[in-house]
């Protein structure tokens, strides 16, 4: 049994959990072998060393609670899970960076897995776009983003969104995607990649 500590409070994300053959949350951080990262606004651009765009919305708040806990056990031996927001501070913290607006993500879309090279239904709410630091593997892909962004850094540039990427040195899994929300295909990916990972 393995036990997940959700950093923040989402209950649909605990529920998750519990219900999930294998899998219990629990309310001790230093007990579980999973800490999950969870939605919400932007975070600080400062992590990936660039100037907010105007349409980023960040949560000091948020930003705070996460770094004291990844502070607290990166150095632990635990896997780290986030799920959107959460799976953009893990890159973030991981040396990658993000695009930070882009379109055309709200709702359902195709997600690519890397390794099957199967094609399934996601859900997504995000509005900003993972890009990989040196260290990690892009394991899912998604469609080619519409991007909005200072012209000096995109160029524009068109790329492929990346939904899912894992930091082995760091044990960090970034999944863009919600699988918390009533989607059966979305739930059974993540826990299928995340069953791989363990």
């Amino acid at each position: 049994m393995k036990l997940a500590y959700v950093v923040g409070h989402d209950h649909s994300m605990k529920t998750m959990f519990d219900r999930e053959p294998g899998y219990m949350s629990t309310s001790s951080a230093n007990l579980a072998d999973i800490h999950v990262f969870i939605g919400g606004a932007d975070i600080n651009p400062e992590f990936y060393k660039q100037k907010p765009h105007p349409k980023t919305h960040s949560n000091i708040f948020s930003d705070e609670r996460d770094v004291k806990h990844w502070n607290e056990y990166k150095n632990r031996g635990k896997i780290f899970v986030g799920i959107c927001r959460g799976a953009q501070f893990l890159n973030a913290v991981n040396g990658g960076k993000l695009w930070q607006h882009v379109e055309g993500h709200l709702g359902s879309h195709t997600l690519i897995d890397l390794f099957t090279n199967t094609e399934l239904l996601v859900t997504s709410t995000h509005h900003q776009m993972m890009r990989a630091g040196p260290d990690g593997e892009v394991l899912a892909i998604a469609h080619k983003a519409t991007l909005k962004q200072d012209d000096t850094e995109m160029n524009g540039t068109e790329e492929f969104d990346t939904e899912v990427v894992w930091y082995p040195k760091s044990s960090s899994f970034c999944f863009q995607p919600h699988p918390e929300y009533d989607s059966k295909t979305t739930k059974e990916y993540f826990f299928n990649l995340l069953n791989r990972i363990l």
